[in-house]
């Protein structure tokens, strides 16, 4: 008499499950590395972003503030400088890239500061060391 027993499960079948389920645990755990990763990326560009709109903002309510005490570094027509003069508080890029309003820091890990003026038109271009570019013209009446 033969005994027909043909509920198991054979060696193949069980490797094969185990591969099939390592393939999509490896899929499932790069699409959310990944995932992640591009959103940490993203978050730090926002947040450069936010900080640089922040220092725009500072720098253009005390332009509009004191519109009459706003001056560069050099004052001869159309000029271009890192420093910028509003009633007496001067902003300027440090060195070590730290963009300041006397001696509090407004922003950090800027590449590019840069004040422009001509005849009555202030514009303002800021950029990080990462690429994030904003910029800004005032008109001064």
């Amino acid at each position: 008499m033969k005994i027909n027993n043909l509920k198991g499960i054979t060696l193949v079948e069980i490797l094969a499950a185990i591969v099939i389920t390592a393939f999509i645990a490896v899929t499932i755990i790069t699409i959310v590395s990944n995932g992640r990763n591009a959103s940490m990326h993203q978050t730090e560009k926002n947040f450069e972003l936010m900080d640089t709109a922040y220092a725009l903002k500072i720098i253009t309510e005390d332009i509009r503030k004191y519109k009459f005490k706003v001056e560069l570094a050099e004052d001869l027509g159309y000029k271009c400088s890192n420093t910028l003069n509003i009633d007496d508080v001067y902003y300027s890029l440090s060195t070590t890239g730290t963009l300041k309003k006397g001696n509090i820091v407004i922003s950090e890990e800027i590449e590019i500061f840069e004040v422009c003026k001509e005849n009555n038109v202030l514009t303002i271009n800021i950029k990080t060391v990462n690429g994030v570019k904003e910029k800004t013209q005032i008109v001064i009446r």
